[in-house]
C-alpha cells in the first residue's frame, strides 16, 4: 500500500517549529540531543501524519489527495513514543491532534518571545478564584432580586449584603488582578458597584413601618438607582465576556487530559 510521506523539509520545519519537543502536551519530551560521535546527533522525535499517510490505518481521510496527505498541515511533531501512541487509540482524534499542533507552536513562539508561562498558573489559582466569587455573588438569588428590583417600591436591605461585602474584598491587595483585560473589567464593575452602594447610603434610609426594608422616597431619586442597576448588571455581563475571552486564550496553553 502506497504512503505519501512527508519531505524531508518539511519534517525538519515541523521539529523546528516546536522547538524539536514532543507536541503531546502531556509529553514535551525533547527529541533531539548530543550523540557520543561529536559530528552526529541523537533524534527519537517522528513527523507523524495527523490523517494517516495510507489506507487501513487510523484517521484515514479517503477525502483527501496524496498533496494534502503530505502537506506541512496534515503533520505534527511527536517523539516516537507519542507517535505509536496515537496510531494505536482511536482516542487520538483529528482534532485533538490538531489543537496539540496548535498548542505546542504556541508555547515555542512565546519561549522565543520571552513569556514567561508562569501567568497560566497565576491565571488558575488565584484569578479563576476570584472571579468565581464574583459569579456567585452576581448570580446569587438574593443579588438577582436586589439589581431587578423596581426602587420605586421597598425593599429588603439584607439583599445588598452581599453586593456590599464583594465590593469590599474586591478593594484588598491580595485580591488584586493581573491580566490586563480582567482588571479593568473588575475596576469597571467596582466603578459601578460603587455608584450603587453610594446612592443608597445617601439617598435611601429604612422604612417608617419596618427597618428590615429600605425606600428610596423620591421617585426621580428611584429611577435613577433603577439606571444604575441596570447598568451594573450590564457592567457585570462585560466581565464576563472578557473572562470567557481570556479563559479561552489559557486554555489554549493547557495540556489536554487524555481519557481513554
Amino acid at each position: 500500500m502506497p504512503r505519501d510521506n512527508f519531505l524531508e523539509r518539511t519534517k525538519q520545519i515541523l521539529a523546528k517549529r516546536v522547538c524539536y519537543q514532543c507536541s503531546n502536551p502531556n509529553c514535551r519530551h525533547f527529541t533531539s540531543g548530543p550523540s557520543d560521535d561529536i559530528n552526529k546527533f541523537i533524534n527519537i522525535g517522528v513527523a507523524a501524519h495527523i490523517c494517516a499517510a495510507s489506507e487501513g490505518f487510523l484517521r484515514y481521510d479517503p477525502n483527501m489527495t496524496s498533496e494534502e496527505r503530505r502537506h506541512i498541515n496534515n503533520g505534527i511533531w511527536l517523539c516516537a513514543s507519542c507517535a505509536k501512541l496515537i496510531d494505536s487509540d482511536k482516542a487520538f482524534t483529528v482534532e485533538i491532534l490538531h489543537m496539540w499542533k496548535l498548542r505546542a507552536e504556541k508555547e515555542a513562539l512565546d519561549r522565543i518571545r520571552g513569556v514567561r508561562l508562569e501567568h497560566i498558573t497565576l491565571f488558575i489559582n488565584h484569578e479563576i478564584p476570584i472571579v468565581n466569587e464574583i459569579i456567585s455573588v452576581f448570580e446569587s438569588s438574593n443579588v438577582l432580586s436586589f439589581l431587578r428590583h423596581d426602587f420605586r417600591g421597598k425593599y429588603e436591605r439584607r439583599l445588598l449584603t452581599p453586593l456590599l461585602e464583594l465590593y469590599n474584598l474586591l478593594k484588598l491587595p491580595s485580591k488584586k488582578i493581573f491580566n490586563a483585560g480582567l482588571s479593568n473589567a473588575v475596576g469597571n464593575l467596582l466603578y459601578e458597584l460603587d455608584r450603587v452602594l453610594w446612592f443608597i447610603a445617601m439617598k435611601g434610609g429604612p422604612s417608617d413601618h419596618d427597618i428590615s426594608l429600605g425606600i428610596i422616597d423620591d421617585q426621580k431619586d428611584a429611577e435613577q438607582l433603577n439606571g444604575f442597576c441596570d447598568s451594573l448588571w450590564h457592567e457585570y455581563e462585560l466581565f464576563i465576556s472578557i473572562y470567557r475571552t481570556a479563559q479561552y486564550a489559557y486554555e489554549l496553553s493547557q495540556p489536554l487530559t487524555h481519557k481513554t
